[in-house]
C-alpha cells in the first residue's frame, strides 16, 4: 500500500468523525492565514508540514472540548441512573412496610385467638371443678346425715365414702387437665413473643437499610454536580 493511498483512506476515516472534521476546517483556516503572513512556507512540503502541525494542535484543542461535553453528559446519566435506583429502593422498602404490616394484623388476631381460646378453656374447668365442689359437698352433708343415723349407718358411709374416693379422682383429673391447658397456653404465648421479636428485629433492619439508602443518595447528589466539572474546563 503507498503512502498516498494510507493519507486518503486516513482522510476518509476522520472525516467521518465531528470533532475531526472541525479541526480540519479549523486548521485549513489556521492554515490559509499563516502562509500569507509568511511568504517563506508557500512551497508544498512545507504547506503539508504546517498543516498536520496545525492540526494536530486544533484536534487536541477540539478533542479536549469535546470530552469535557461528553464528561458533563455522562455525569449527567449517572445521577439519573442512581436516582432510578434510589426510587426502586424506596419501593422496596414500601413494600417491606406494608409486609410487615400485614405480619402485625397476624400477630394480633394470633393473639386475640389464642385469648379468647384460653378464656374459654379456663372457664369451662373452671365450671368443672364448681360442679366436683358441689357433688363433693352434697356428699359430705349425706354422710354427716347418715352418721348421725343409727340404722344403716355404716352401709351407707362405706357407700358414700366410695362415691367420695370417685368424686375426688375426677377432681384430681381435672386439675391435671388444667395444668395441661395452661401449660399450652404459656407455649403458645411464648411462640407469640418469639414472632413479634422476630418482626422488630426485622423491622430495625429495614430502617438501617433504608438510612444507609438515604445517605448514600446524598452522598451521590453532594459528589455528582451536573455541569460542574466542564465549567473548570472550559475556562
Amino acid at each position: 500500500m503507498t503512502k498516498g493511498m494510507t493519507s486518503a483512506m486516513s482522510s476518509y476515516t476522520l472525516l467521518r468523525n465531528p470533532v475531526v472534521d472541525t479541526a480540519r476546517r479549523v486548521a485549513g483556516e489556521t492554515r490559509d492565514a499563516v502562509t500569507a503572513s509568511f511568504p517563506s512556507l508557500k512551497g508544498e512540503e512545507n504547506k503539508a508540514k504546517l498543516w498536520w502541525f496545525v492540526f494536530g494542535v486544533v484536534f487536541i484543542f477540539t478533542s479536549v472540548v469535546f470530552l469535557q461535553s461528553g464528561s458533563g453528559l455522562s455525569s449527567q446519566s449517572f445521577d439519573s441512573g442512581m436516582a432510578a435506583r434510589l426510587q426502586r429502593e424506596r419501593e422496596l422498602l414500601k413494600k417491606r412496610d406494608l409486609m410487615i404490616d400485614d405480619l402485625r394484623g397476624e400477630i394480633e388476631a394470633l393473639k386475640e385467638s389464642s385469648h379468647t381460646k384460653a378464656d374459654k378453656l379456663v372457664e369451662q374447668v373452671r365450671e368443672e371443678l364448681s360442679e366436683k365442689n358441689t357433688q363433693l359437698d352434697a356428699a359430705k352433708v349425706a354422710i354427716e346425715a347418715l352418721t348421725e343415723s343409727e340404722s344403716g349407718a355404716t352401709s351407707a358411709v362405706e357407700k358414700l365414702t366410695g362415691e367420695l374416693a370417685k368424686v375426688t379422682g375426677e377432681l384430681a383429673s381435672s386439675k391435671a387437665k388444667a395444668r395441661q391447658y395452661k401449660e399450652i397456653i404459656e407455649k403458645k404465648i411464648g411462640q407469640i413473643e418469639d414472632l413479634h421479636k422476630k418482626v422488630k428485629e426485622h423491622y430495625e433492619k429495614v430502617n438501617s437499610l433504608q438510612d444507609k439508602i438515604s445517605e448514600a443518595g446524598k452522598k451521590v447528589c453532594s459528589t455528582h454536580v451536573p455541569g460542574e466539572d466542564g465549567g473548570d474546563g472550559g475556562d
